[in-house]
């Protein structure tokens, strides 16, 4: 049998043959880039939502800048973590950590300074505060960074838990005893009395902190309560004043006050005797 080969030949012009085959290139090519455009701008798209979920949020304290932060939920954690950074780079400055008392299922922050290796922890009055008002309020941090002072009287005041459940004195006894408040304020022994009253105590001590030694006084009223510590900052020659840093127990409060230097522990007592705070 023979098998005979036919050939057929195309009537359409080349160029329209041609014309086709390149148009469906191009359809495929176009394809082709739109997908491979939209592989990487979703890649694009979920690196910078990445990105954007690891940005420093910022911290304002009256309305200013103080530092950087971020909060972390690690896996298992039921609260989440803020750590505390410099603005301008990323020295961690502070990290809380809300916390449930077992003994009272109370909720309280776990501060941590690493800079000065001190821990606190905080219990808040009433309802819980926010860990960011509490930094502020505090006075914790400022633009340029921690404040070590400040700092070191929280983590002094605020032991940990444990502690303060045994240091615990009541309310009720943050109270004035009633006496002559003109009358002169002697301190023997560390222990304060004015116009023949037993007023409190005051005990000195000396801290570490990272510029040197800090000087600082516990102040007791007649019950045994602390209502007040007082830091005795360096004082330049010359001055006749000392500037103390005060936290008053009765509403968690730092101030500062400028004091004459002669017998300047007598003279911190007239301060607190004057403002009532014993």
């Amino acid at each position: 049998m023979h098998l005979q080969t036919q050939i057929y030949k195309s009537n359409l012009p080349k160029t329209f043959v041609l014309s086709v085959v390149l148009g469906l290139f191009s359809l495929y090519s176009n394809t082709v880039f739109a997908a491979s455009h939209s592989l990487k701008h979703s890649a694009s798209s979920s690196k910078k939502n990445r990105k954007k979920i690891k940005q420093f949020d910022t911290l304002f304290c009256s309305q200013k800048p103080v530092s950087k932060l971020m909060v972390v939920r690690m896996p298992g954690d039921s609260f989440a973590s803020t750590y505390y950074y410099q603005l301008d780079d990323t020295s961690l400055l502070l990290s809380v950590k809300p916390m449930v008392n077992k003994s009272t299922n109370a909720v309280y922050y776990h501060f941590e300074f690493p800079n000065i290796q001190m821990n606190a922890d905080f219990k808040p009055k009433g309802q819980a505060n926010k860990v960011n008002d509490i930094v502020c309020e505090y006075g914790l941090i400022n633009k340029d960074g921690l404040d070590t002072l400040k700092s070191e009287m929280f983590a002094t005041i605020n032991a940990s838990i444990d502690v303060q459940n045994v240091k615990k004195v009541d309310a009720e006894k943050l109270f004035i005893v009633e006496r002559n408040k003109a009358a002169e304020i002697k301190v023997e022994d560390l222990e304060i009395s004015q116009d023949g009253i037993f007023l409190g105590r005051c005990e000195e001590e000396e801290l570490d902190g990272p510029n040197g030694k800090i000087i600082q006084y516990s102040i007791f009223n007649s019950t045994g309560a602390l209502v007040c510590t007082a830091t005795k900052m360096p004082q330049p020659n010359g001055n006749n004043l000392v500037q103390w840093n005060l936290l008053t127990q009765r509403d968690m409060r730092f101030s500062t006050v400028q004091l004459k230097s002669n017998n300047f522990v007598l003279e911190l007592l007239k301060y607190l005797v004057a403002n009532s705070i014993i």
